[in-house]
């Protein structure tokens, strides 16, 4: 794989990753046990949202934070104007995240920006839509809707019916300058 081949797959996977998702490092033994797709889990650290509302549906097993929301954990922080939290109804893990209106996802030099992220559990998945922008330093991808598929390490960006993908990347310069 080409040295821009890498730097796509790589602002494509990282920016899709900054969703409240983190991998942690486990051992090959680990690893094999856990069944296939479920070896992602919430960061270790916790979750803190802050916001001027939240209506929690005890109910309906979700919460919904909104206006001026910002959730952090550890160095990973997104902004929206309202984030939906799904649980499940046996034990309150999480089954699905919807950041919604204005979504900022901002991780170290990596940032994402959508109208709306979200991250299904069931198939373990992350879709940003509604005119995506991914940025890792000063390359850029954008299009109609970026899917990362968690379980297959694998991402596809759509340009949808009427738009093309648009992938800007600045080669890194060597210590000649070349």
């Amino acid at each position: 794989m080409g040295k821009k081949s890498r730097a796509i797959l790589w602002l494509v996977v990282g920016a899709c990753l900054l969703l409240i998702l983190k991998q942690p490092v486990l051992a090959e033994e680990e690893k094999s046990a856990l069944p296939a797709g479920l070896d992602l889990k919430v960061g270790e650290g916790p979750i803190q949202v802050s916001s001027k509302s939240l209506e929690w549906d005890h109910g309906g097993h979700k919460a919904t934070f909104s206006q001026e929301v910002i959730a952090r954990q550890e160095d990973l922080e997104i902004h929206c104007d309202a984030l939906i939290i799904h649980f499940n109804e046996s034990d309150n893990d999480v089954t699905r995240l919807i950041a919604r209106g204005n979504v900022r996802i901002i991780q170290a030099d990596r940032r994402a920006f959508c109208e709306e992220a979200v991250y299904d559990r069931s198939q373990n998945r992350i879709v940003l839509q509604g005119n995506p922008v991914l940025r890792q330093g000063p390359n850029e991808v954008k299009g109609e809707r970026v899917i990362f598929y968690v379980s297959e390490n694998r991402s596809v960006v759509d340009g949808g019916e009427s738009g093309r993908v648009k992938v800007t990347l600045i080669p890194e310069q060597g210590e000649n300058g070349d």
